[in-house]
């Protein structure tokens, strides 16, 4: 995880491992272009790691990512980590190794509610 940390960079940055092999990278102060930017860096830095395992090299590693960011694609957490799944499973199914970013497709909540969220 420690090459993916570096990978982000700022200060505030966050990575926190959402389980197995799924990590989540909060970037507070980024815009989509510069999230991008670093999770096109991260695909980048897996490919170039030697790791071995047991005295064998294990490789090429690669990275699939989904790329979500608040407020185009929604103002709710748990809906940009829905909307960044998406995008990953996109990125998996198109030939992994690659950087995905969600769809902007605003839609408007029935009457009542106070936010906009996306979907793609």
């Amino acid at each position: 995880m420690g090459w993916i940390s570096a990978a982000a960079r700022a200060y505030e940055d966050i990575v926190c491992r959402l389980g197995g092999e799924e990590f989540a990278i909060v970037l507070p102060d980024a815009t989509l272009e510069s999230a991008q930017e670093v999770a096109q860096r991260i695909c980048e830095d897996a490919r170039g790691l030697a790791i071995n395992h047991r005295g064998v090299q294990v490789g090429p590693i690669s990275v699939s990512v989904g790329v979500s960011a608040f407020p185009t694609h929604s103002a709710d957490v748990e809906t940009l980590l829905h909307i960044a799944d998406q995008a990953w499973y996109r990125a998996k199914s198109g030939g992994r190794d690659q950087v995905v970013l969600a769809m902007e497709h605003r839609i408007t909540l029935p009457a009542g509610s106070h936010t906009s969220i996306g979907s793609s």
